[in-house]
Protein backbone atom coordinates (compact mmCIF):
# COMPACT_ATOMS: atom_id res chain seq x y z
CA UNK A 1 0.00 0.00 0.00
CA UNK A 2 1.50 3.32 -1.12
CA UNK A 3 0.56 6.74 1.14
CA UNK A 4 0.87 10.23 -0.39
CA UNK A 5 0.96 13.45 1.76
CA UNK A 6 2.11 16.76 0.86
CA UNK A 7 4.06 17.72 4.53
CA UNK A 8 6.30 15.08 6.16
CA UNK A 9 7.42 16.32 9.48
CA UNK A 10 9.49 14.34 11.57
CA UNK A 11 9.13 14.61 15.49
CA UNK A 12 6.22 15.22 17.60
CA UNK A 13 7.79 18.12 19.53
CA UNK A 14 6.42 22.01 19.91
CA UNK A 15 7.83 22.60 16.47
CA UNK A 16 6.78 19.99 14.76
CA UNK A 17 2.81 20.03 16.29
CA UNK A 18 2.55 23.95 15.65
CA UNK A 19 3.56 23.73 11.84
CA UNK A 20 1.31 20.66 11.94
CA UNK A 21 -1.57 22.46 13.34
CA UNK A 22 -0.24 25.12 10.94
CA UNK A 23 -0.70 23.32 7.67
CA UNK A 24 -4.17 21.79 8.88
CA UNK A 25 -5.31 24.76 9.70
CA UNK A 26 -4.58 26.45 6.73
CA UNK A 27 -6.22 23.38 4.41
CA UNK A 28 -2.19 23.14 2.12
CA UNK A 29 -2.48 19.50 2.02
CA UNK A 30 -1.99 15.85 3.77
CA UNK A 31 0.13 15.83 6.76
CA UNK A 32 2.42 12.94 8.12
CA UNK A 33 4.11 13.08 11.12
CA UNK A 34 7.01 10.44 12.45
CA UNK A 35 8.36 9.99 15.64
CA UNK A 36 10.86 7.72 17.47
CA UNK A 37 8.02 6.39 20.06
CA UNK A 38 4.52 7.89 20.75
CA UNK A 39 3.39 11.50 19.74
CA UNK A 40 3.03 12.26 23.36
CA UNK A 41 6.35 11.42 24.41
CA UNK A 42 8.53 14.30 22.25
CA UNK A 43 11.14 15.89 24.59
CA UNK A 44 8.69 18.80 24.88
CA UNK A 45 6.17 17.05 26.76
CA UNK A 46 9.26 16.67 29.52
CA UNK A 47 10.22 20.47 29.74
CA UNK A 48 8.32 20.93 32.82
CA UNK A 49 7.01 24.21 31.75
CA UNK A 50 10.39 26.22 30.94
CA UNK A 51 14.04 26.38 30.55
CA UNK A 52 16.30 26.20 33.73
CA UNK A 53 19.03 28.11 33.89
CA UNK A 54 21.37 29.95 36.94
CA UNK A 55 20.80 33.72 36.19
CA UNK A 56 21.86 35.28 40.11
CA UNK A 57 25.21 33.67 41.29
CA UNK A 58 24.12 35.05 44.37
CA UNK A 59 21.82 32.35 45.01
CA UNK A 60 21.99 29.95 42.41
CA UNK A 61 25.07 27.89 41.03
CA UNK A 62 25.79 25.64 38.07
CA UNK A 63 26.61 22.81 40.42
CA UNK A 64 22.88 22.96 41.72
CA UNK A 65 21.84 23.41 38.08
CA UNK A 66 23.71 20.36 37.21
CA UNK A 67 21.90 18.86 39.55
CA UNK A 68 18.35 19.74 38.85
CA UNK A 69 18.84 19.01 35.44
CA UNK A 70 20.17 15.49 36.44
CA UNK A 71 17.14 15.22 38.81
CA UNK A 72 14.63 16.38 35.91
CA UNK A 73 15.94 14.03 33.70
CA UNK A 74 15.80 11.41 35.69
CA UNK A 75 19.19 10.31 36.07
CA UNK A 76 19.36 9.08 32.32
CA UNK A 77 21.08 12.31 30.99
CA UNK A 78 24.07 12.63 29.61
CA UNK A 79 26.30 13.54 32.35
CA UNK A 80 29.06 15.30 30.19
CA UNK A 81 26.40 16.71 28.08
CA UNK A 82 24.43 18.66 30.67
CA UNK A 83 27.62 19.67 32.41
CA UNK A 84 28.93 21.13 29.27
Amino acid sequence: MVYKYDFLIIGSGVAGMSYALKVARAHKGKVCMICKTSLDEANTSFAQGGVASVTNLEVDNFDKHIQDTMIAGDYISDYKAVKQ
